[in-house]
């Protein structure tokens, strides 16, 4: 696992193809592909759960330990404390892609380049809490359609 794991990081990172993976890992391309997979499953079930979304920290303890006291006096209640979170859309900068309708919808007008954009729900402290996207980069994806929709749609069952 510790392999798969290394190579999953070695392809985000460097975003080398599987051939090359194959050749710097002394393995087949079917197994870099396998393994990627492996890890990426291993990564979704095991250490995403535990360390992103709305389900992995409580309330209290975003409000007793990642939050400010700036900020729970500036957007808070002195008797009453509120959890409170900076929400805000960024931009992960991905390559142009082969398939031209794909990158239609990644390319930004606003920056000129491809880009897709993940939703960051992050505490006063700089804790990140959850991650909900990618979105793509089209006109209809804006930070307030993207928040309106994960609140209409009820994304990690934000409203509880």
């Amino acid at each position: 696992m510790r392999t798969c794991i290394g190579i999953l990081l070695t392809k985000l990172r460097s975003g080398m193809s599987n051939k090359i993976l194959a050749t710097l890992f002394n393995i087949s391309k079917d197994s870099i592909r396998k393994a990627i997979s492996s890890a990426r499953n291993a990564v979704k079930q095991h250490f995403t759960p535990k360390y992103l979304g709305f389900d992995h920290v409580s309330r209290e303890s975003v409000i007793q330990n990642h939050t400010r006291p700036v900020a729970q006096t500036l957007f808070g209640d002195i008797t009453n404390t509120t959890a409170i979170l900076v929400i805000d859309g960024t931009y992960i900068y991905i390559q142009k892609s082969g398939q031209f309708k794909f990158q239609r919808s990644t390319y930004s007008m606003h920056k000129y380049r491809n880009l897709i954009k993940p939703m960051m729900f992050v505490t006063t402290t700089g804790y990140i809490v959850s991650v909900i996207g990618p979105y793509l980069c089209n006109s209809k994806n804006n930070d307030a359609k993207i928040l309106n929709s994960i609140f209409k749609n009820n994304l990690e069952k934000i409203k509880e």
